[in-house]
């Protein structure tokens, strides 16, 4: 059976990031495409009123295209959006959040121009990649897209320096270690910010030797600290916590295992908004829910306004509970438990807060508006890091007599789809 070559012009740019166009009256979504572009796609699937293509052959290249400064970009994955304008990405991730906004809440609100990221390139300090061992010869990069064949790296145009440093010294220490490789799944490199030595997590399918961490941490010196995780169990040699600056000089600690920004730099940008919508004040009380380890919560603390973190993670709250102590924050205090839950119990309790803060993951806020308005609060800053989450809780948050004010859009992930967002919701 022949296969479809189809010839499409792109015209647009999908929430998920594939190149759209439209052949007699369907869309067709087309990945490693942009707008410009005119393609021979290969056409992979037909439904009722769209396709899914590849393209096959880039007969006409979209003005807005240019030279990748990396290598690996058509074999990785990890940055499909690397060969367009920078610029080109910013507005087309501000087109997204606001067709989203549109398409699923029903809500049309003027959308900010999205922030740009500090830094366009190096600006994560945190890598995962994967590792295997055939016929003896050791692995470590990113998977392909669809596949789990490794794309072996030298260095990434998207992580930091302290990083690139990293990862050929523990290549050549695991590859000297058939034995213990073969039983490694990843291997996670991350820094702190202002990014300097570095944390090693390895995730192994059994027990990795402390003496084994050891000399990791003497061949690698780029690396401060080493864990290694399996299943629950955890082993760590080294200065095994990492110090990022999350606002002004205020440094936070954080141990293996625990969730942070990859992008610190673009962290510290949203830090700023949230501070300037939300407009705290000495004596204000805040509910900074889905709060980790507080990477919110003491920054907005300066203020002056007490705040009351609500996390999941007892691991992360442990964290944010010591970080509180060593930064002599009593105005902040942290609570154990489902978001959702602890927030209908404090309803229910009374507790009122001037301003709540969300900052879900991509699943969202679903069902928590009813009780964010027996709060009773001024204002909601809503941190969206999934624009169909966003429009569904906006359009509930309406419901609720909430009236959507702003939305922001921040570029934490440059070269890819994703986009963060900050919303103002006034009551």
């Amino acid at each position: 059976m022949s296969e479809e070559l189809l010839p499409l012009s792109i015209d647009s740019l999908a929430f998920g990031g594939a190149g759209v166009g439209r052949s007699d009256g369907k869309v067709v979504f087309v990945p490693n495409t942009f707008p410009g572009d005119v393609a021979l796609v290969k056409i992979s699937k037909w439904k009722k009123n769209f396709g899914e293509g590849d393209l096959a052959t880039l007969q006409t290249p979209s003005p807005l295209r240019r030279t990748p400064v990396c290598t690996y970009v058509n074999d990785c994955g990890g940055c499909p959006w690397m060969p367009l304008e920078y610029a080109a990405q910013l507005d087309w991730k501000r087109k997204i959040v606001s067709g989203q906004l549109a398409h699923i809440g029903g809500i049309n609100v003027e959308v900010s121009p999205t922030a740009p990221s500090p830094m366009e390139y190096g600006y994560r300090t945190r890598v995962r990649l994967k590792t295997s061992v055939h016929y003896g010869a050791f692995k470590i990069g990113y998977c392909k897209p669809k596949s789990h064949d490794i794309v072996e790296i030298e260095k990434c145009a998207v992580a930091c320096e302290p990083i690139n440093k990293m990862i050929p010294e523990v290549r050549r220490y695991m590859a000297g270690a058939p034995e213990i490789s073969a039983i490694v799944n990843t291997v996670k490199f991350e820094t702190g910010y202002p990014p300097g030595k570095g944390r090693v997590t390895i995730d192994a399918e059994g027990a990795v030797p402390p003496a084994w961490l050891s000399g990791l941490l003497e061949a690698c010196p780029s690396v401060a600290g080493a864990v290694a995780l399996n299943g629950r169990d955890l082993t760590a040699r080294g200065e095994t916590e990492l110090e990022t600056d999350c606002s002004d000089g205020m440094v936070l600690k954080t141990g293996p295992a625990l969730f942070s920004q990859v992008n610190p730099s673009a962290n510290l940008a949203l830090i700023e908004k949230i501070n300037r919508l939300a407009s705290l004040a000495p004596g204000m009380r805040v509910l900074d829910l889905f709060c980790g380890t507080g990477n919110l919560t003491f920054p907005l603390a300066k203020s002056g306004a007490f705040l009351t973190g609500v996390e999941f993670a007892e691991s992360s709250v442990d964290a944010a509970r010591l970080n509180g102590g060593r930064l002599g924050m009593g105005n902040a205090e942290f609570i154990r438990g489902d978001a959702g839950k602890m927030a209908r119990t404090m309803a229910r309790d009374g507790r009122r807060f001037d301003v709540v803060i969300l900052d879900p993951p991509r699943g969202g806020a679903t069902g928590l508006a009813k009780t964010l308005a027996l709060f009773a609060p001024k204002k909601v800053v809503y941190v969206s890091c999934y624009p169909p989450t966003l429009a569904r809780d906006a359009a509930e948050m309406a419901k609720e007599g909430f009236r959507l004010e702003s939305v922001e859009p921040l570029d934490m992930f440059p070269h890819t789809a994703h986009v963060e967002s900050v919303s103002l919701f006034m009551k």
